[in-house]
């Protein structure tokens, strides 16, 4: 599963608010059966890393991987990846 979010907030609500939410599905998914999300949300590292960590719980793999330049940008085709260099 790939995302990118715009808000912080958002970010929590998607992976954390309800029982549709990505963390309450993810514990619902077979044992056993690799899971990986990607998420390319810039955000408070706190933040990222407290989400993180639900995720690992819920069984599944996360890889954080920011993109730099806003969404505007992103939605023009512009997307910068922080390891860009």
């Amino acid at each position: 599963m790939v995302n990118i979010i715009s808000r912080a907030p958002s970010w929590q609500d998607v992976y954390l608010k309800t029982s549709d939410s990505i963390v309450p599905a993810l514990t619902k998914l077979p044992k056993g059966e690799p899971t990986l999300c990607i998420d390319s949300t810039t955000l408070d590292v706190d933040v990222a890393r407290e989400v993180a960590k639900k995720v690992e719980d819920a069984g599944a793999m996360i890889i954080d991987a920011p993109v730099s330049g806003g969404i505007t940008r992103l939605l023009k085709g512009r997307r910068s990846d922080i390891d860009d260099a």
